[in-house]
């Protein structure tokens, strides 16, 4: 360890960033640097799940006569997250397969509607690291 950084070979270091680059999980904190993160291994990313979390809520608020879907603050979230994620990857040269996996969630889901449902990406890694 050299000046608080750890040194890993280059042999290594390539196969490290291969790995972790292939799968990107991007929530609403790690979408406003993405780009600029990225940057120098955009040839490797092969899968994004840009995963957003919603407000939580109550009973009251998921009861059939509620008439808005989201609130305000949600919808200005999800549409923020789009924008950014969107103006980031139009920035990128084609380079192989890119699949985007979207999913949008409250934590308060599983309490009322979806007992049993969860948000998980629907690709295994091995999948993601070929290329």
């Amino acid at each position: 360890m050299a000046n608080g950084r750890v040194r890993v070979s280059r042999e290594w270091q390539k196969i490290i960033e291969r790995h972790n680059s292939a799968r990107i999980k991007l929530t609403t904190s790690r979408l406003v640097d993405f780009g600029s993160i990225i940057h120098r291994n955009r040839a490797l990313v092969r899968y994004v799940w840009l995963c957003l979390e919603l407000q939580e809520y109550d009973c009251t608020e998921c009861a059939p006569k509620r008439q808005e879907p989201i609130s305000d603050t949600d919808n200005i979230m999800i549409t923020t997250a789009f924008q950014d994620l969107f103006s980031t990857l139009s920035a990128w040269e084609p380079n192989g397969n890119l699949l985007l996996d979207i999913s949008v969630h409250s934590p308060s889901d599983s309490e009322h509607w979806f007992k049993y449902l969860t948000f998980e990406p629907n690709i295994p890694t091995e999948e993601c690291e070929q290329g």
